[in-house]
């Protein structure tokens, strides 16, 4: 099976499994599946993010664990009230005081720590901030359905920039980045997702209630450009670390990282357009 071809046939069924998910938690009137497949896929886009970085394995750890935990808790508001920027710092913190103490008796840091120190920031930024975004989201008001229009209109974005690109791509979007993107393609996946989003968000009840049609086409067009830019940062890291695929978990779509990689930008977006229109 080549590469385009297991994408076509993984693609829908991986949809499907995550319109499931949500189905699930909307029958059960609790995002409990939703947040640990968010903090599932965020642990492992982690370990992805790490390894193709190359930050050691013991600050990795620290990375994966103090991540894994600050989404957890924006997922369940663990974290006292009023102390929750005081818990977010360390966790942010964390890894990095890991890396110094590995260096603690060691005598001089290496130039090379500096490119550790920038992707351990990184990870925090393009990883674990997004993750922690939809968490949030979940718990807006009809949360469950808004992360369910922020997470399929971005998909949608993606299956469509896919699509149109392989079939009548011709003009270079960013060759520089990623070689493979044309502009048909991202015109493509542009209409498509939002034309997607537009629908979910005038026709699923009680959201199509609080927004009007010139809100939902509008954020329907902001999601698509967001998802787009998270997909090119992304591969530009990809370049940068001379790897063709983040990982080896989902082959079909070259790792964790690229599957998760359209909410980099979407999911902060998602959050905030949420907290205005819905909160």
């Amino acid at each position: 099976m080549t590469h385009r071809q297991a994408r076509f046939f993984f693609g829908p069924l991986l949809l499907a499994a995550v319109v499931g998910v949500f189905l699930a938690d909307d029958a059960i009137g609790r995002p409990l599946l939703t947040e640990f497949v968010v903090l599932l896929l965020a642990v492992l886009a982690l370990f992805e993010f790490a390894t193709i970085t190359g930050i050691p394995r013991g600050v990795r750890g620290a990375l994966v664990l103090s991540g894994g935990l600050l989404i957890l808790t924006c997922g369940k508001g663990y974290a006292a009230p009023g102390w929750e920027l005081v818990f977010a710092t360390v966790c942010v913190l964390a890894p990095f005081s890991v890396l110094m103490c590995t260096r603690w008796r060691g005598g001089v840091l290496k130039r090379d720590d500096l490119v550790v120190l920038g992707a351990l920031a990184l990870a925090w930024l393009i990883v674990v901030a997004p993750a922690a975004c939809l968490s949030l989201s979940l718990h807006l008001p009809y949360g469950l359905l808004w992360t369910v229009i922020v997470v399929v209109g971005s998909k949608l974005n993606d299956i469509g920039g896919y699509l149109v690109g392989s079939a009548i791509g011709r003009h270079k979007l960013c060759p520089g980045i990623s070689p493979n993107k044309s502009i048909e393609g991202a015109i493509g996946g542009l209409l498509l997702g939002t034309a997607g989003t537009f629908a979910m968000a005038s026709q699923i009840e009680p959201i199509a209630g609080s927004l009007a049609a010139w809100q939902a086409i509008t954020f329907g067009l902001v999601l698509g450009v967001a998802t787009q830019l998270g997909d090119l940062l992304e591969s530009m890291l990809k370049r940068a670390a001379d790897v063709k695929d983040s990982g080896a978990v989902l082959p079909a779509f070259g790792g964790v990282l690229d599957l998760v990689d359209s909410f980099i930008f979407a999911a902060p977006v998602g959050y905030a357009v949420g907290l205005a229109w819905l909160g």
